[in-house]
């Protein structure tokens, strides 16, 4: 019998923007569960990387989906074109598939221990979609369930259960050692009230995840201002040569927050906590636009057109005595986030506004404010798309509790 042959598809403009090998570009730490579907193909048959051009090579395609991007670049290289093979997608970014399930022939739900064998076999595991026995995608499916930890994989979810984070509602929490969030695989990073500043002596990772100290506890993540001035001073305690750096992760444009809101709240806390002891400190503040996430209780707010993004880096830099604060300029814009939300919304009949806009060579040949001014004449209201949530994918778990 003639083995089975799988292609890894590696999208055309993204070996081009990385300059790289195809046989080293799922080696990034982000396609960890794809290296493990990866290794469960190469066990059960001949393996290869494939492109558009090379598709109909192979008997079944593997494709990684981590973002709403990735779907961008599969509708822009599969969208006409003939083939043969079968189509497989499966990822974090695998969720609202109804805008291209035309396209694919097996959709894999987040998580996909196994399940390369069960499509082969056509005994489907309860978190894969299959087009040919359920053509309108109207069946109930789980989110893949974490059956394993995988490779360097430490922890997978989150104890707490903060309104924003699609994360910590879709995925049950376990973690190899202890009861800490340590991000999946470093464990660098840390709930900040929980922090050890001796992590920072290399590059510590943690989050506030709201400017002030109301929306921290609007989105259940309650620190007061008090907790975090005493815990910036806690790093007074390393016994250190040079410096302590850390990453604080927010998340801005909540529907309360007007054009005012910035990160003077933050930085009045860096300065009560300073003592001039002429130590060193790098805080670098990262800050993402505020998305209405599927299966979270914010999924129904109002969405923030504020640009953010040019009102927060009009001012990056902050010298405050021992402490430095940076805004790092690589934020997430509303563009950004406004687009994920229309793919997480998005059904059949908004193909062709995706395909006709989202994906125009004018469209991204567009500055950020001007994308934006095309968004809000073409597509419905935001109103409107919290009337299409995809209701027939579930947890594996009472994701509520």
């Amino acid at each position: 019998m003639e083995k089975l042959k799988f292609g890894f598809y590696v999208f055309t403009d993204l070996v081009r923007s990385r300059g790289t090998r195809k046989n080293l570009f799922f080696d990034s730490e982000k396609y960890f569960g794809f290296k493990e579907i990866m290794a469960e193909a190469r066990e059960l048959g001949e393996c290869s990387y494939v492109s558009a051009e090379t598709i109909n090579s192979v008997d079944y395609v593997l494709i990684s989906i981590t973002s709403f991007m990735d779907v961008f670049n599969l509708i822009n290289e599969l969208d006409g074109l003939k083939r043969t093979s079968k189509i497989i997608v499966g990822g974090a970014g695998v969720l609202n598939i109804r805008p291209y399930k035309h396209l694919i022939d097996y959709a894999v739900f987040r998580r996909g221990e196994g399940a390369l064998f069960s499509i082969i076999s056509e005994k489907l595991l309860p978190n894969i979609w299959s087009r040919k026995n359920d053509p309108e995608f109207s069946a109930i499916y789980h989110l893949g369930e974490t059956k394993k930890f995988i490779g360097d994989e430490i922890s997978v979810g989150c104890r707490k259960k903060c309104k924003f984070c699609q994360y910590s509602w879709t995925n049950k929490f376990s973690c190899k050692e202890g009861n800490s969030y340590q991000s999946g695989f470093t464990d660098q990073e840390d709930y900040f009230l929980d922090f050890n500043w001796e992590k920072a002596k290399q590059h510590g990772v943690s989050a506030f995840d709201g400017v002030t100290e109301k929306t921290r506890i609007l989105i259940s993540k309650p620190m007061s201002n008090g907790q975090i001035i005493e815990k910036l001073k806690e790093a007074y305690e390393v016994d250190h040569e040079g410096r302590l750096s850390l990453k604080l992760y927010n998340i801005i444009g909540y529907p309360w927050e007007d054009k005012t809101a910035d990160v003077a709240e933050i930085v009045d806390n860096v300065k009560k906590a300073n003592q001039n002891k002429g130590r060193k400190f790098i805080l670098t503040l990262h800050f993402s636009h505020f998305t209405p996430m599927l299966m979270t209780p914010f999924y129904d707010t109002e969405f923030n057109f504020f640009n953010y993004k040019k009102h927060l880096l009009l001012k990056y830099f902050y010298d405050l005595g021992d402490f430095n604060v940076y805004i790092d300029q690589y934020m997430t814009s509303w563009v950004y986030a406004y687009q994920n939300c229309i793919m997480e919304r998005a059904s059949e009949k908004d193909y062709k506004i995706i395909k006709t806009i989202l994906l125009s060579r004018k469209f991204n040949s567009l500055r950020n404010m001007e994308k934006g001014i095309v968004l809000k004449q073409n597509f419905m209201k935001f109103k409107n798309l919290i009337t299409n949530p995809v209701g027939n994918i579930v947890p594996f778990y009472e994701y509520r509790k």
